[in-house]
């Protein structure tokens, strides 16, 4: 019986070990390669487009005749309101939409939310390609 035993656990341990990747190749860094390139790949096209995944609040949405007016209406109670604000209006078919801020994130997004939601109580957060913040110069 402890015969068969040793055989058993030298028999598994040799299999254990024969496990190789049949092209060959050390895959052990392969999936981060791979999330490397990508990353490579999504920061050269932001850096082309000049925009980045972010956040805005949006304050307004309307069709019709007169979505056009009470857009720039919209935007126009926000400068005065809040004058270091970016401003956005959009028109996606068949909607105008006007949308504030540069969130980097989540949270950016809700405090920006609970501060405008005074003036505009149906305003929600949207994802949306935002401008990236300037770098800051290195200090000397």
């Amino acid at each position: 019986m402890r015969i068969t035993c040793i055989a058993l656990f030298i028999c598994m341990a040799g299999a254990a070990s024969a496990q190789v990747n049949p092209t060959g190749r050390d895959s052990s860094n392969a999936p981060t390669e791979r999330a490397n390139r990508l990353l490579e790949k999504y920061v050269e096209d932001c850096q082309r487009k000049g925009t980045v995944e972010g956040f805005r609040v949006q304050v307004f949405f309307g069709s019709g005749v007169q979505a056009k007016n009470q857009a720039n209406e919209a935007k126009s109670k926000i400068l005065v309101k809040y004058p270091d604000l970016p401003v956005y209006v959009k028109w996606e078919s068949p909607n105008y939409l006007v949308r504030v801020g540069n969130c980097r994130n989540r949270l950016e997004a809700e405090k920006l939310k609970h501060e405008v939601s005074v003036d505009f109580p149906g305003c929600f957060i949207v994802k949306d390609q935002i401008e990236p913040a300037p770098e800051a110069e290195p200090q000397r």
